[in-house]
């Protein structure tokens, strides 16, 4: 036929981002219908087939072939047309038979094309449907890692929060009772003690219940008394 040349020329200058081109076919130029959807690497026989199968030439006289990109973004169109067999041919039961299986034959590759097309279409949707599962789950694992991360990160400044506050209450401790034992022990003179017993006379009560300490003083004002 003569759009086999014309296909191939449009192959050759169409766009390179084309990653579909959608055939459609009709009777009337502003009346076409879409019959299949074609996927790279696209090849002149494929088209050609693909129109004389559904009937371009014989039944329908105009075609257009839309071309698409991976974004499902026309690109741009190319209408092919092609006049009706009008040849007078004889008719015979032979001739019946044989267009019979042509006819046959078409058919099946139409129907063999569309479930390698439907099959196809399954196949990259699984494709997109296993990429997105396993994008899902590293966005999962990322944001529980910095979960965890951020739990560490809590729970060590917590730890030094509580190591701060025990080593500060510690040494407050530490300095109280330095303090409490520089002011009691190796420091008390006699002054101190009388100041302190004149400030507190119920020391002297609880004193005189000491016997040994009753008799240590009664011989100290005895002993102070001879000596005058």
């Amino acid at each position: 036929m003569d759009f086999y040349s014309e296909i191939s020329q449009i192959l050759e200058t169409m766009p390179e981002e084309t990653t579909r081109i959608a055939v459609k076919i009709g009777k009337k130029r502003n009346q076409l219908r879409h019959v299949l959807n074609l996927y790279g690497p696209f090849q002149d026989g494929i088209i050609i087939d693909t129109l004389e199968e559904n009937g371009f030439g014989v039944d329908s006289e105009f075609a257009r072939l839309w071309f698409y990109d991976e974004n499902k973004q026309k690109l741009q169109s190319k209408s092919i047309s092609q006049p009706l067999e009008t040849e007078d041919k004889p008719v015979s039961e032979v001739g019946n038979m044989v267009d019979g299986v042509l006819a046959t034959m078409a058919e099946m590759r139409r129907f063999i094309t569309v479930q390698n097309e439907s099959i196809s279409t399954l196949v990259n949707r699984h494709a997109d449907m296993m990429t997105q599962i396993f994008e899902s789950k590293e966005e999962i694992m990322v944001e529980r890692a910095a979960a965890i991360g951020l739990d560490m990160e809590l729970q060590a400044v917590k730890d030094e929060v509580e190591s701060n506050y025990k080593t500060q209450a510690i040494k407050a401790v530490s300095n109280a009772a330095q303090t409490f034992a520089e002011s009691y022990t190796g420091s008390v003179t006699p002054d101190k003690m009388v100041s302190l017993i004149m400030s507190n006379p119920d020391y002297i009560d609880h004193a005189l219940e000491n016997d040994e300490l009753t008799n240590l003083i009664a011989q100290k004002i005895a002993e102070k008394a001879l000596s005058q």
